[in-house]
């Protein structure tokens, strides 16, 4: 474990894993609201009218079994491609509003499908190196779509910085390899590892660093680390 993996495997994960706002029953993240808009603006999704995130990602599970039972259906393929960019928020508004490739979803379309096979298959770096094709979509986002075609943990930013102190991800693999050496310690599965860091990270860091947000609640669980995190950050980046 490097410095930040010593800390991270002594948080109450029990506490942070149902935190997760991504799959909250009461609302729908502001995040999310935001791309599904964008993605409504942009023609698609309009009859998708969520109240809660956890209506997005049963919708999501919903339609990738429909599709499973018409595995030809471009169109339940394309629904899919679109509930996952908004369960992923905003950040994923580049397919529609900045390449604009997903107005051309029948040229990648095929390349969409493979990933699919590949993660559903268990083949998650040949799935990642299918979708990094897409314009507009990268590894990273990409992650989310492996999380619901092959049941694997999501690597973003926020992740990255927590595990490594750094912004750009590392390998999927080293990625795993990390979150497999807390699981293992703390008697967890991948997915709920994930989950907790990320829950833990939106409580006290901003997306893009993780020096201490200044709307941190310092008086709740685990602010020590969290803490602790943050000085090694401050010396790595000195």
């Amino acid at each position: 474990m490097n410095n930040y993996t010593k800390l991270l495997v002594k948080l109450d994960f029990a506490y942070w894993k149902d935190k997760n706002p991504y799959f909250a029953q009461e609302d729908l993240h502001s995040s999310m609201a935001i791309g599904l808009g964008i993605i409504q603006k942009c023609g698609f999704l309009k009859d998708f009218n969520p109240k809660s995130s956890i209506e997005v990602s049963e919708a999501i599970e919903k339609a990738i079994k429909e599709y499973l039972d018409e595995p030809t259906n471009d169109s339940l393929l394309a629904r899919v491609f679109d509930l996952i960019q908004a369960w992923g928020g905003k950040m994923g508004r580049h397919p529609y509003v900045v390449s604009k490739s997903r107005q051309r979803f029948s040229e990648w379309c095929g390349v969409y499908r493979r990933g699919s096979d590949y993660a559903r298959g268990g083949q998650y770096a040949e799935a990642l190196s299918s979708w990094d094709a897409i314009d507009g979509l990268g590894v990273s986002f990409a992650t989310k779509h492996l999380r619901f075609w092959g049941g694997m943990p999501i690597l973003d930013t926020r992740i990255s910085l927590l595990l490594t102190g750094k912004k750009s991800p590392p390998t999927y693999d080293l990625f795993i390899s990390m979150l497999k050496e807390i699981a293992q310690d703390r008697k967890l599965t991948l997915m709920e590892v994930e989950a907790g860091l990320f829950a833990f990270s939106q409580a006290f860091f901003p997306n893009e660093k993780l020096r201490l947000a200044e709307a941190a609640n310092m008086g709740q669980k685990n602010s020590d680390i969290a803490s602790g995190l943050a000085a090694l950050y401050d010396i790595g980046n000195q």
